[in-house]
């Protein structure tokens, strides 16, 4: 069946939205409840930019929201491959078309999860998709990929991260002692720099008004690779860091055996909790004891096919 394709409306006031579309290219996404596997859905950012900015091919059926996805839509589908455009078609370009000034969305952009007709169904997508690639066109082949299903699907969908360059990374949680920030700041920073390696740092990725423990919680089940930072401090922190333990050790469990999935991350000379003890771990104030940790992270991404 030909890809059928869909317009879902972002706010840009909401930047967290908009920072998970420039940076990622599978993603968990509002959906219409009629889209499936395979079609095409076509990113439009309200005021002030006003504009169509990405398009992105489904990797499943819409389905209802659930709790743990912290979506606020009725429908969430899995999106990637996705294709950025380096000069967005406005809509002020739209409604000074010929033929896409007659469109509905030129002149309501409400309610496109609610559309029952895709642009195909309503006969605009073949000049919007030639205003797209006239003003892209470098990315006429991608498009065409995208409709024709030519694209491998990805492994691990939910977790796989890819940048806009194109590149698979692995997404890394970091769990930490509050006191031990300033050493874990320069591992994050490092571990940045790595073309393979996505890091999650709570610091660096909440945002004000997060559920904080929803957000971290979350971001421990979608992990692929997750860094337990030790210490002398830590051995005997409370709180949320030996809830952080406590979740990776449940997703650990749930890994096949021999699987490379918690790595302990000594920071300084320390004792190691019995519960993390069956891992070797990284000692980072060893002189090569980064480049171990970058080898066992590697050996997880290659077990994934990231690399």
């Amino acid at each position: 069946m030909p890809s059928r394709i869909w317009i879902s409306i972002v706010d840009s006031k909401n930047l967290e939205d908009l920072r998970d579309l420039d940076h990622l290219d599978a993603i968990l996404w509002g959906a219409n409840l009629n889209a499936k596997n395979g079609d095409l859905i076509l990113i439009y950012r309200t005021a002030p930019y006003s504009d169509f900015s990405y398009v992105f091919k489904a990797l499943s059926d819409a389905r209802p929201t659930v709790q743990s996805d912290l979506a606020d839509t009725a429908f969430v589908i899995q999106l990637g491959h996705k294709v950025r455009f380096q000069n967005p078609v406005t809509l002020k370009e739209i409604k000074a078309h010929p033929i896409l000034k007659n469109w509905s969305f030129a002149k309501y952009q409400q309610g496109s999860m609610q559309r029952k007709k895709d642009i195909k169904e309503e006969g605009f997508w073949k000049s919007l998709n030639d205003l797209i690639i006239k003003k892209n066109g470098f990315i006429k082949s991608q498009i065409r990929k995208l409709e024709r299903g030519s694209l491998e699907k990805h492994q691990n969908q939910n977790t796989i991260i890819k940048t806009s360059e194109g590149a698979l990374k692995l997404n890394v949680f970091i769990s930490y002692a509050s006191e031990d920030f300033k050493d874990v700041k320069k591992m994050y920073r490092k571990l940045l720099k790595e073309s393979m390696i996505e890091p999650w740092l709570d610091k660096m990725q909440l945002l004000p008004g997060h559920n904080w423990k929803d957000k971290i919680k979350n971001s421990i089940e979608h992990a692929q690779a997750i860094l337990i930072c030790l210490s002398p401090t830590s051995f005997y922190k409370r709180g949320v860091v030996q809830e952080e333990i406590k979740w990776a050790l449940e997703i650990a469990d749930r890994q096949p055996e021999g699987t490379t999935f918690i790595i302990p991350v000594k920071l300084r000379e320390c004792k190691v909790q019995d519960r993390l003890s069956r891992w070797h771990f990284a000692e980072l104030y060893k002189r090569g004891g980064y480049s171990q940790l970058v080898s066992g992270l590697s050996q997880r991404a290659k077990f994934l096919k990231i690399i």
